[in-house]
């Protein structure tokens, strides 16, 4: 199998940066959550915050599933796998709002794998240092 030459580049650079970028503003926000806790020897703040934390990773991946057309693979739905009785412009409707989510679910992926990265980073530190 040949290599794909037409690659967006740039793209690609483009989407990996805003990664970066989301994962340092995300653990640097946890951090400072657990050092503000830690400072002020108030651990009710990093109950709190990774709390929190916690709450809304798991509202992302519940927004992520239902955009996603409740299934976390792609399965590529074609018109005949729909009712019936649907009128060619109601399944029309619906494939496009299926993709539609599907855009929205690629975009709040950005937000949610730095998330999930910050958790794992955060309990394997956790194991190995104390």
């Amino acid at each position: 199998m040949k290599p794909d030459k037409n690659i967006d580049v740039k793209g690609v650079f483009r989407k990996l940066g805003t990664l970066l970028l989301n994962f340092i503003l995300l653990y640097g926000a946890f951090r400072i959550i657990i050092a503000l806790g830690e400072k002020l020897q108030l651990p009710i703040i990093y109950y709190i915050g990774t709390t929190v934390y916690m709450v809304a990773l798991a509202g992302l991946i519940i927004a992520f599933y239902i955009l996603n057309g409740y299934s976390f693979d792609k399965p590529k739905v074609m018109p005949e796998d729909l009712p019936a009785d649907w009128t060619t412009a109601q399944k029309q409707e619906y494939l496009d709002k299926l993709a539609a989510g599907r855009e929205k679910g690629k975009k709040l992926l950005y937000v949610l794998l730095p998330m999930v990265v910050t958790v794992a980073i955060s309990y394997i530190e956790l194991w190995l240092f104390s």
